[in-house]
């Protein structure tokens, strides 16, 4: 049993700095591995502070029961004991299993802070079967790669000790040392694509191919070096001080593959979800190679690209433009409808809007519907606020959605932006600049 330790041991030195080992501990038998070995570490370092960690789901009718087990087992072994209850349910489609996971590794970030490592029981065999999952879905090498063996998570890291040992040593682990563990019956439901394979599919497989967990995983590895050599050459396209604005300017004179491999980069860098293979032709051929007097958009999940003028923005998906709203604007700080942020006054003295006007006026606030006009101070005549947008190269985004300050039904301001001459303080006079804190636009 010498092997388990030794791989805690090997994957401990990976995340050197680790002061805090978290285990993400189910009950069932591989987690149950884990949890003993990670004790006999700490037996022989006792300077590591284990935990375990027991998410609940609240989808199975024993879950009580299950962390109740599970507290048990860790008081047995001197182990610090947390659970959280999350909420599972699929309410983005995503499927149950997927809403499972996004739920527990959700509840495990918020703990993973500087010097914590997770540490979770996927092995050999499960990497196996991440591998086939990823192959019938037609990812790329990406997908391949399956599970590393250690990552950065949160504000830690996560790392997976026993990808290197299979099921059958953990079993003869688990066998050699008398634990008891959990059987979650929805291992055994078919219904679910992993498990599917594992007792239907990949069984069939070992009969011809014995050795089917241990060279798909080095296939899984081969493929994890190919993508880190191919992220380190792709690496170049990215501005590392604002990674959701790319550059296209040079990249429409690529190949369609080359160009589709620095998108999916770029939507890595982002933590977005890899799109199907449909949306990254649809980035291509509808945003970047539309005509260059149209703003083009693609929207899918809870994201969206838009183009502007030779770059391209990754944006959080934007809600509704206003329409015909007004906005009572009293006190220091008004707040906006539709995720817009707020408006906040800033003092200052012999600028901005004039104290004395703002403090007898009525104060409302409006988006653009069209026509509306602006006198800028030291230029003649009043400005369409659509031509001064577009004078100062604004997104087409913010134009629809900037915030137009009202005093006594006048155009006084468009926030963020120029203030109507009739209403700028004089050098002797106190005045208000009006800051908007605006939602993350991706402009300066």
């Amino acid at each position: 049993m010498k092997r388990f330790l030794q791989s805690l041991n090997a994957a401990l030195k990976l995340t050197p700095g680790c002061e805090t080992l978290l285990v993400a501990y189910s009950g069932g038998i591989d987690s149950h591995v884990l949890l003993h070995a990670c004790s006999e570490l700490q037996e022989k370092q006792p300077s590591l502070n284990v935990e375990a960690v027991y998410i609940d789901h609240g989808l199975h009718q024993d879950s009580d029961k299950w962390r109740l087990h599970c507290n048990a087992v860790s008081q047995q072994l001197s182990i610090r004991f947390n659970s959280i209850k999350v909420d599972a349910r699929d309410v983005n489609n995503d499927g149950p299993e997927q809403a499972a996971r996004k739920a527990r590794y959700g509840a495990f970030e918020k703990l993973v802070n500087q010097g914590v490592v997770l540490f979770t029981a996927q092995h050999q065999d499960d990497q196996a079967e991440t591998l086939m999952l990823q192959l019938l879905r037609g990812c790329g090498i990406d997908g391949l790669a399956a599970m590393p063996k250690v990552d950065t998570f949160s504000k830690g890291h996560l790392v997976r000790p026993f990808l290197e040992l299979d099921k059958a040593s953990i079993i003869a682990y688990a066998e050699h040392y008398n634990l008891s563990w959990i059987e979650d019956p929805s291992n055994k439901e078919l219904n679910y694509n992993r498990n599917y394979l594992r007792h239907n599919v990949i069984p069939t497989i070992k009969e011809r191919w014995p050795a089917f967990a241990r060279t798909t995983a080095r296939t899984a590895s081969h493929c994890a070096e190919s993508s880190d050599v191919l992220d380190n050459y792709l690496a170049q396209y990215i501005n590392a001080q604002e990674p959701r604005i790319l550059d296209i300017s040079s990249l429409v004179l690529k190949d369609g593959a080359e160009q589709r491999a620095i998108y999916r980069y770029w939507l890595k860098c982002n933590d977005v979800t890899m799109p199907s293979s449909k949306i990254l032709n649809e980035i291509v051929e509808g945003v970047v190679n539309a005509i260059d007097d149209k703003s083009p958009i693609l929207q899918w999940n809870d994201v969206e690209v838009r183009r502007h003028q030779q770059c391209l923005y990754l944006l959080n998906k934007l809600s509704a433009i206003p329409a015909g709203d007004i906005i009572d604007w009293k006190g220091d700080k008004c707040s906006l409808p539709h995720s817009l942020g707020d408006l906040m006054l800033m003092p200052t003295d012999g600028e901005g809007i004039s104290k004395d006007i703002w403090t007898s006026s009525l104060i409302t606030i409006k988006f653009r519907q069209g026509g509306e006009k602006l006198k800028i101070e030291g230029r003649e005549g009043t400005k369409q606020v659509k031509k001064l947008l577009n004078e100062r190269a604004v997104p087409v985004w913010i134009r629809q959605r900037v915030p137009l300050v009202y005093i006594n039904d006048e155009l006084a301001a468009v926030a963020g932006y120029w203030i109507n001459a009739s209403f700028i303080a004089k050098p002797n006079q106190q005045g208000y600049q009006i800051k908007w804190q605006q939602p993350d636009f991706l402009i300066n």
